[in-house]
Protein backbone atom coordinates (compact mmCIF):
# COMPACT_ATOMS: atom_id res chain seq x y z
CA UNK A 1 0.00 0.00 0.00
CA UNK A 2 1.23 3.27 -0.64
CA UNK A 3 2.15 5.52 2.25
CA UNK A 4 2.39 9.36 2.90
CA UNK A 5 4.90 10.49 5.48
CA UNK A 6 4.00 11.45 8.89
CA UNK A 7 2.89 14.97 9.65
CA UNK A 8 2.54 16.28 12.91
CA UNK A 9 0.38 18.67 12.79
CA UNK A 10 -2.84 16.02 11.98
CA UNK A 11 -4.73 15.78 14.99
CA UNK A 12 -4.39 11.54 16.18
CA UNK A 13 -7.73 10.16 16.61
CA UNK A 14 -8.83 7.18 17.91
CA UNK A 15 -10.10 5.12 15.35
CA UNK A 16 -8.53 1.26 14.36
CA UNK A 17 -9.43 2.46 10.71
CA UNK A 18 -6.62 4.59 11.34
CA UNK A 19 -3.36 3.14 11.76
CA UNK A 20 0.88 4.26 12.05
CA UNK A 21 2.92 1.95 9.85
CA UNK A 22 6.63 2.61 10.46
CA UNK A 23 5.93 6.34 11.46
CA UNK A 24 3.60 7.12 8.73
CA UNK A 25 0.26 7.74 8.22
CA UNK A 26 -1.91 4.93 5.58
CA UNK A 27 -3.38 5.97 2.78
CA UNK A 28 -6.96 4.72 4.12
CA UNK A 29 -5.98 6.68 7.14
CA UNK A 30 -5.96 9.86 5.69
CA UNK A 31 -8.98 9.40 3.61
CA UNK A 32 -10.78 9.01 6.43
CA UNK A 33 -9.26 11.70 7.82
CA UNK A 34 -9.77 14.05 5.51
CA UNK A 35 -13.54 12.78 4.96
CA UNK A 36 -14.71 13.46 8.06
CA UNK A 37 -12.84 17.07 8.13
CA UNK A 38 -15.11 17.18 4.82
CA UNK A 39 -18.61 16.58 6.28
CA UNK A 40 -19.44 19.49 8.61
CA UNK A 41 -22.93 20.62 8.31
CA UNK A 42 -23.45 23.70 6.53
CA UNK A 43 -27.05 25.58 6.60
CA UNK A 44 -28.90 27.42 3.72
CA UNK A 45 -30.71 29.88 4.92
CA UNK A 46 -34.51 31.39 2.70
CA UNK A 47 -34.18 34.90 1.76
CA UNK A 48 -36.48 34.99 -1.01
CA UNK A 49 -34.05 36.03 -3.20
CA UNK A 50 -36.37 35.56 -5.93
CA UNK A 51 -38.71 38.81 -4.89
CA UNK A 52 -41.87 36.66 -4.50
CA UNK A 53 -41.40 33.12 -6.50
CA UNK A 54 -41.11 30.82 -3.51
CA UNK A 55 -40.15 28.14 -5.42
CA UNK A 56 -37.78 25.48 -3.10
CA UNK A 57 -35.55 25.21 -5.96
CA UNK A 58 -34.62 28.56 -7.03
CA UNK A 59 -31.17 29.02 -5.67
CA UNK A 60 -31.56 32.35 -5.50
CA UNK A 61 -33.71 32.21 -3.01
CA UNK A 62 -31.42 30.59 -0.62
CA UNK A 63 -28.46 31.88 1.06
CA UNK A 64 -25.22 32.48 -0.71
CA UNK A 65 -27.23 31.04 -3.79
CA UNK A 66 -27.18 27.65 -3.06
CA UNK A 67 -30.02 25.29 -3.09
CA UNK A 68 -29.59 23.06 0.09
CA UNK A 69 -29.73 19.79 -1.81
CA UNK A 70 -26.93 18.13 -0.28
CA UNK A 71 -26.84 15.59 3.07
CA UNK A 72 -25.06 18.04 4.65
CA UNK A 73 -26.40 20.88 4.20
CA UNK A 74 -29.54 22.11 6.52
CA UNK A 75 -32.71 24.04 4.99
CA UNK A 76 -33.18 26.83 7.57
CA UNK A 77 -35.60 29.20 8.07
CA UNK A 78 -34.93 32.23 10.49
CA UNK A 79 -36.66 35.26 11.71
CA UNK A 80 -39.46 36.89 9.57
CA UNK A 81 -38.81 34.64 6.55
CA UNK A 82 -38.31 37.01 3.92
CA UNK A 83 -42.17 37.65 3.89
CA UNK A 84 -42.46 34.17 2.65
CA UNK A 85 -45.21 32.37 3.80
CA UNK A 86 -45.93 29.55 1.38
CA UNK A 87 -43.08 28.09 -0.25
CA UNK A 88 -43.90 25.55 -3.35
CA UNK A 89 -42.22 22.13 -3.69
CA UNK A 90 -41.92 23.10 -7.39
CA UNK A 91 -39.96 19.31 -8.31
CA UNK A 92 -38.75 15.88 -6.64
CA UNK A 93 -36.25 17.53 -4.00
CA UNK A 94 -34.07 16.30 -1.55
CA UNK A 95 -32.03 18.15 1.25
CA UNK A 96 -29.72 17.57 4.16
CA UNK A 97 -32.18 18.05 6.66
CA UNK A 98 -34.30 20.82 7.73
CA UNK A 99 -34.46 23.32 10.82
CA UNK A 100 -37.25 26.55 11.76
CA UNK A 101 -35.30 28.68 14.05
CA UNK A 102 -37.02 29.40 17.31
CA UNK A 103 -36.98 33.48 16.06
CA UNK A 104 -39.31 32.74 13.63
CA UNK A 105 -41.83 35.55 13.74
CA UNK A 106 -44.32 34.68 10.91
CA UNK A 107 -47.55 33.20 12.41
CA UNK A 108 -47.18 30.37 9.85
CA UNK A 109 -45.28 28.19 7.06
CA UNK A 110 -46.98 26.14 4.42
CA UNK A 111 -45.13 24.24 1.70
CA UNK A 112 -47.26 23.55 -1.48
CA UNK A 113 -47.45 21.04 -3.67
CA UNK A 114 -49.24 17.62 -3.11
CA UNK A 115 -47.89 15.70 -6.46
CA UNK A 116 -44.45 16.69 -5.35
CA UNK A 117 -41.81 14.82 -3.35
CA UNK A 118 -39.27 15.89 -0.67
CA UNK A 119 -36.87 13.64 0.22
CA UNK A 120 -34.76 14.24 3.74
CA UNK A 121 -31.07 12.62 3.64
CA UNK A 122 -29.62 12.63 6.55
CA UNK A 123 -30.44 11.51 10.13
CA UNK A 124 -27.83 12.33 12.36
CA UNK A 125 -27.76 15.36 15.29
CA UNK A 126 -29.30 18.33 13.94
CA UNK A 127 -30.69 17.23 10.86
CA UNK A 128 -33.97 15.26 10.05
CA UNK A 129 -36.47 18.03 10.53
CA UNK A 130 -36.83 20.49 13.63
CA UNK A 131 -39.37 23.05 14.21
CA UNK A 132 -37.90 24.98 17.17
CA UNK A 133 -40.29 27.83 17.21
CA UNK A 134 -43.89 28.09 18.35
CA UNK A 135 -45.32 28.38 14.87
CA UNK A 136 -47.39 26.05 12.39
CA UNK A 137 -45.64 24.42 9.92
CA UNK A 138 -47.48 22.57 7.36
CA UNK A 139 -46.10 20.53 4.76
CA UNK A 140 -48.78 19.73 1.81
CA UNK A 141 -46.38 17.90 -0.44
CA UNK A 142 -45.42 14.37 -0.48
CA UNK A 143 -42.46 13.44 2.07
CA UNK A 144 -39.21 10.41 2.13
CA UNK A 145 -36.57 9.88 4.39
CA UNK A 146 -33.18 8.36 3.45
CA UNK A 147 -32.34 6.98 6.99
CA UNK A 148 -33.72 6.55 10.52
CA UNK A 149 -34.14 10.06 11.79
CA UNK A 150 -36.03 12.01 13.96
CA UNK A 151 -38.60 14.95 13.07
CA UNK A 152 -39.66 17.30 15.83
CA UNK A 153 -41.15 19.95 17.47
CA UNK A 154 -39.40 21.42 20.46
CA UNK A 155 -40.53 25.10 21.84
CA UNK A 156 -41.84 25.42 25.49
CA UNK A 157 -44.39 27.05 24.80
CA UNK A 158 -45.77 25.23 21.67
CA UNK A 159 -45.15 24.85 18.16
CA UNK A 160 -46.42 22.45 15.65
CA UNK A 161 -45.69 20.65 12.41
CA UNK A 162 -48.60 19.05 9.73
CA UNK A 163 -47.85 16.37 6.99
CA UNK A 164 -50.99 16.02 5.67
CA UNK A 165 -49.46 13.53 2.61
CA UNK A 166 -47.74 10.68 2.00
CA UNK A 167 -44.57 9.84 4.70
CA UNK A 168 -42.15 7.13 2.36
CA UNK A 169 -40.18 5.96 5.30
CA UNK A 170 -38.32 3.45 2.61
CA UNK A 171 -37.63 1.01 5.36
CA UNK A 172 -36.44 3.15 8.09
CA UNK A 173 -37.14 4.13 11.55
CA UNK A 174 -38.71 7.68 12.04
CA UNK A 175 -39.29 9.16 15.41
CA UNK A 176 -41.75 12.09 15.82
CA UNK A 177 -40.53 14.03 19.03
CA UNK A 178 -42.89 16.43 20.72
CA UNK A 179 -40.89 17.37 23.54
CA UNK A 180 -42.69 19.86 25.60
CA UNK A 181 -46.75 19.34 26.23
CA UNK A 182 -47.71 22.34 24.62
CA UNK A 183 -45.51 20.31 20.78
CA UNK A 184 -48.07 18.66 18.40
CA UNK A 185 -47.30 16.57 15.33
CA UNK A 186 -50.38 15.61 13.05
CA UNK A 187 -50.39 13.51 10.50
CA UNK A 188 -53.23 13.10 7.86
CA UNK A 189 -51.17 11.10 4.74
CA UNK A 190 -50.41 7.48 4.90
CA UNK A 191 -47.35 5.90 6.22
CA UNK A 192 -45.16 3.28 4.00
CA UNK A 193 -42.53 0.80 5.65
CA UNK A 194 -40.52 1.22 8.45
CA UNK A 195 -41.20 1.40 12.33
CA UNK A 196 -42.44 4.79 14.07
CA UNK A 197 -41.86 5.62 17.54
CA UNK A 198 -43.53 8.75 19.48
CA UNK A 199 -41.45 10.41 22.42
CA UNK A 200 -41.59 13.72 24.72
CA UNK A 201 -44.50 14.61 26.62
CA UNK A 202 -46.67 16.17 23.85
CA UNK A 203 -48.90 14.95 20.86
CA UNK A 204 -48.70 13.26 17.79
CA UNK A 205 -51.89 12.91 16.07
CA UNK A 206 -52.96 9.76 13.47
CA UNK A 207 -55.85 11.65 11.43
CA UNK A 208 -54.97 9.48 7.96
CA UNK A 209 -57.62 6.76 6.59
CA UNK A 210 -55.15 4.34 6.31
CA UNK A 211 -51.66 3.23 6.90
CA UNK A 212 -49.58 1.03 4.55
CA UNK A 213 -46.23 0.15 7.16
CA UNK A 214 -46.48 -3.29 8.75
CA UNK A 215 -43.77 -2.68 11.08
CA UNK A 216 -44.16 -1.29 14.80
CA UNK A 217 -45.73 1.10 16.52
CA UNK A 218 -43.99 2.69 19.78
CA UNK A 219 -45.16 5.02 22.36
CA UNK A 220 -42.49 6.05 24.15
CA UNK A 221 -43.56 8.66 25.91
CA UNK A 222 -46.78 11.00 25.53
CA UNK A 223 -49.66 10.92 23.57
CA UNK A 224 -50.72 9.31 20.29
CA UNK A 225 -54.37 9.97 18.91
CA UNK A 226 -55.23 7.27 16.61
CA UNK A 227 -58.05 8.75 14.43
CA UNK A 228 -58.44 6.42 11.01
CA UNK A 229 -62.48 6.50 10.34
CA UNK A 230 -63.11 3.67 11.80
CA UNK A 231 -61.09 1.61 9.55
CA UNK A 232 -58.50 -1.02 10.75
CA UNK A 233 -55.63 -0.33 9.50
CA UNK A 234 -54.27 2.62 11.51
CA UNK A 235 -51.89 0.20 12.89
CA UNK A 236 -50.86 -2.88 10.97
CA UNK A 237 -48.05 -4.00 13.06
CA UNK A 238 -46.76 -4.33 16.66
CA UNK A 239 -48.11 -1.41 19.13
CA UNK A 240 -45.40 -1.04 21.75
CA UNK A 241 -47.27 1.51 24.43
CA UNK A 242 -44.89 2.67 26.79
CA UNK A 243 -40.88 1.63 27.40
CA UNK A 244 -41.21 0.85 30.84
CA UNK A 245 -38.75 3.90 31.78
CA UNK A 246 -41.07 6.30 32.56
CA UNK A 247 -43.94 6.92 35.80
CA UNK A 248 -47.62 4.79 35.50
CA UNK A 249 -49.51 6.44 32.47
CA UNK A 250 -46.91 8.56 30.71
CA UNK A 251 -47.00 7.18 27.63
CA UNK A 252 -50.77 6.85 26.22
CA UNK A 253 -52.40 5.44 23.11
CA UNK A 254 -55.57 6.76 22.94
CA UNK A 255 -58.81 5.71 20.73
CA UNK A 256 -60.30 8.52 18.57
CA UNK A 257 -62.49 6.12 16.16
CA UNK A 258 -63.12 2.11 16.50
CA UNK A 259 -61.47 -0.21 15.19
CA UNK A 260 -58.10 1.94 14.28
CA UNK A 261 -55.90 -1.62 15.17
CA UNK A 262 -55.39 -4.74 13.20
CA UNK A 263 -57.18 -7.69 13.83
CA UNK A 264 -53.69 -9.34 13.88
CA UNK A 265 -51.29 -6.14 15.67
CA UNK A 266 -50.03 -7.63 19.26
CA UNK A 267 -50.41 -4.85 21.66
CA UNK A 268 -47.80 -4.84 24.63
CA UNK A 269 -48.94 -2.85 27.18
CA UNK A 270 -45.79 -1.96 29.46
CA UNK A 271 -45.57 -0.50 32.82
CA UNK A 272 -45.75 3.44 31.84
CA UNK A 273 -48.25 2.92 29.33
CA UNK A 274 -52.03 3.40 29.54
CA UNK A 275 -54.47 2.44 26.35
CA UNK A 276 -57.39 4.62 26.26
CA UNK A 277 -59.71 2.59 24.41
CA UNK A 278 -62.01 5.65 24.94
CA UNK A 279 -65.36 4.28 24.62
CA UNK A 280 -64.50 2.42 21.03
CA UNK A 281 -64.85 -0.99 19.58
CA UNK A 282 -61.68 -2.85 18.58
CA UNK A 283 -60.33 -6.16 18.02
CA UNK A 284 -56.56 -6.64 18.28
CA UNK A 285 -54.38 -9.68 17.91
CA UNK A 286 -53.29 -9.99 21.62
CA UNK A 287 -52.31 -8.07 24.86
CA UNK A 288 -49.43 -8.12 26.76
CA UNK A 289 -48.00 -6.32 29.56
CA UNK A 290 -48.01 -4.66 32.97
CA UNK A 291 -49.44 -1.43 32.15
CA UNK A 292 -52.79 0.29 31.96
CA UNK A 293 -56.21 -0.48 29.66
CA UNK A 294 -58.92 1.96 30.44
CA UNK A 295 -62.10 1.14 28.53
CA UNK A 296 -64.99 3.41 29.07
CA UNK A 297 -68.49 3.65 28.41
CA UNK A 298 -69.59 1.30 25.24
CA UNK A 299 -66.28 -0.04 24.87
CA UNK A 300 -66.46 -3.59 23.08
CA UNK A 301 -62.20 -4.78 23.09
CA UNK A 302 -61.54 -8.57 21.76
CA UNK A 303 -58.04 -9.52 21.80
CA UNK A 304 -56.96 -12.99 20.33
CA UNK A 305 -57.32 -12.48 16.61
CA UNK A 306 -53.44 -13.97 15.98
CA UNK A 307 -54.55 -16.46 17.72
CA UNK A 308 -51.34 -16.58 20.44
CA UNK A 309 -51.16 -17.07 24.02
CA UNK A 310 -49.87 -13.58 25.64
CA UNK A 311 -50.15 -12.92 29.70
CA UNK A 312 -51.38 -9.24 30.62
CA UNK A 313 -50.38 -8.62 34.44
CA UNK A 314 -51.88 -4.52 34.30
CA UNK A 315 -55.32 -3.60 35.59
CA UNK A 316 -58.11 -3.11 33.39
CA UNK A 317 -60.71 -0.54 34.13
CA UNK A 318 -63.77 1.07 33.55
CA UNK A 319 -67.18 0.64 32.07
CA UNK A 320 -67.18 -1.47 28.32
CA UNK A 321 -66.60 -5.36 27.82
CA UNK A 322 -63.73 -7.45 26.71
CA UNK A 323 -64.02 -10.51 25.42
CA UNK A 324 -61.40 -13.55 24.03
CA UNK A 325 -61.67 -14.88 20.49
CA UNK A 326 -59.44 -16.80 18.33
CA UNK A 327 -57.48 -19.96 20.10
CA UNK A 328 -54.64 -19.08 21.94
CA UNK A 329 -54.60 -18.08 25.49
CA UNK A 330 -55.44 -15.05 27.64
CA UNK A 331 -53.74 -14.68 30.69
CA UNK A 332 -54.91 -12.05 33.22
CA UNK A 333 -52.10 -12.08 36.56
CA UNK A 334 -52.04 -8.76 37.95
CA UNK A 335 -51.70 -8.71 41.85
CA UNK A 336 -54.29 -5.46 41.75
CA UNK A 337 -58.02 -6.17 40.74
CA UNK A 338 -59.32 -5.48 37.38
CA UNK A 339 -62.25 -3.03 37.93
CA UNK A 340 -64.08 -3.22 34.45
CA UNK A 341 -67.72 -3.51 34.82
CA UNK A 342 -68.19 -4.85 31.79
Amino acid sequence: MKTFHHISSLLLWKDSSVRMVAGRWTLLGLFLFSACLSHAQTARTWDDGKNGKDDWSEKNNWSNNNEPDKADEVATFAGGNAGSTSIEIDEDLRTGGIRFNSDLTIASLTFTNSSKELSIRSGGASYGISNDSTKVITFQNEMKIEADMTWASTHASGGSMVFENTIDTDGNDLTFLTTNALNTITLGGEIKDGNIIKSGAGTLNYNMASNDYTGSTTVQAGLLNLQTGGGDDGILGALIIGDSVGAANTATLKLIDSNGISNQSAVTVNSDGKWDVNGKQDTVGSIAGSGNITLGSGSDLRTGGNNNSTTFSGVISGAGTLMKIGSGNQTLSGTSANTYSG
